[in-house]
């Protein structure tokens, strides 16, 4: 599995520069790689992945009936506000401002009851699976090669590293929503009605089947 150090050792050796043993060197050339990292990492997982998205996370006020999002969570979309079936447009009221859930229609803070929301975590390099782990680790020497000023040459291999991680990352990514989407409720409920022998649908009997 890759670490943070293995990851700015790679970027470090696509520009030239040789490995170090520890990230708190405070040498310039490190302190850079690991800030290009930390963004490039961000920008990564913000996109929201099988891996680091938390589903139906009850978010509880405070005693001002505030709202505070978890500090490592990149995003959040509203699964259900006070009631439990409601529009789209009354789920995108609340938005993040200053770490805190904010009411767009009533313009304040104080929320006042318990949200569930769906929220995007930034985990660490070491708790990524290592499909992501190689995509960031390609896609991040791609970008720091590129952003140095590096030959067209080998920034076009390493795109080519990229784009080979990126498939892999897709094909993972599919395969996850597939399981996910098998494990719903709602095929569970289909696959129990397929399985029943010799029953038959009829929307006119209790129960909806009949033998």
């Amino acid at each position: 599995m890759d670490s943070k150090l293995d990851l700015v050792n790679h970027l470090l050796q696509v520009v030239g520069e040789r490995r170090v043993l520890s990230l708190e060197t405070g040498h310039p050339s490190v302190v850079q790689a690991v800030q290009a990292l930390e963004s490039y990492n961000k920008d990564f997982q913000g996109l929201g992945w099988w891996f680091n998205k938390n589903r139906n996370v009850t978010l509880v006020p405070n005693n001002r009936g505030e709202i505070y999002v978890p500090p490592e969570a990149l995003g959040f979309s509203i699964v259900q506000g006070k009631l439990q079936y409601e529009q789209s447009a009354e789920k995108l009221r609340y938005a993040r401002r200053g770490g805190r859930v904010y009411d767009t229609w009533q313009n304040t803070y104080n929320i006042g009851h318990s949200l569930v929301a769906d929220l995007i975590i930034l985990l660490d390099v070491e708790d990524l699976p290592q499909v992501a782990a190689s995509y960031l680790k390609h896609s991040a020497a791609q970008n720091y090669y590129v952003d140095d000023d590096g030959d067209n040459s080998k920034a076009d291999r390493l795109a080519e590293r990229t784009m080979l991680a990126w498939h892999s990352l897709k094909a993972a990514q599919l395969k996850a929503e597939a399981t996910n989407a098998l494990d719903s409720p709602e095929a569970q409920r289909l696959r129990y009605r397929i399985g029943q022998m010799g029953a038959a649908s009829n929307p006119m009997y209790p129960g909806g089947r009949y033998r």
